[in-house]
């Protein structure tokens, strides 16, 4: 999955599969089809992005890490943990905004 700056990723990389939004202009506005979706792909994107960014919060992948590559293993594990945790309880939450007030 890639964002639309990466236009042509699919022709470059053909055996993968790369999940991209169409770009549309004023002369070829976008269908109907096309905009739901780049709508479903943004919602899949930010909830990648904001895991990155809590991800860095913690500096393991910004800074250098000094110590051997099994504590590093042992402390991404964790903060993945963390992270994953977080990330669950926020998609919840918004799922259950979602719900229909039952009457």
């Amino acid at each position: 999955m890639a964002d639309s700056g990466f236009q042509g990723l699919q022709t470059d990389t053909p055996e993968r599969s790369v999940a991209l939004p169409y770009k549309g202009s004023k002369a070829h506005p976008l269908t109907p089809e096309q905009k739901l979706h780049n709508a479903h792909l943004s919602r899949i994107r930010i909830v990648v992005e904001n895991t990155l960014a809590e991800m860095k919060h913690f500096r393991i992948l910004t800074d250098v890490f000094r110590h051997s590559l099994d504590l590093y293993d042992n402390i991404f594990v964790s903060i993945a943990g963390v992270v994953t945790r977080r990330a669950d309880r926020r998609l919840a939450d918004q799922r259950r905004a979602a719900l229909p007030i039952a009457a």
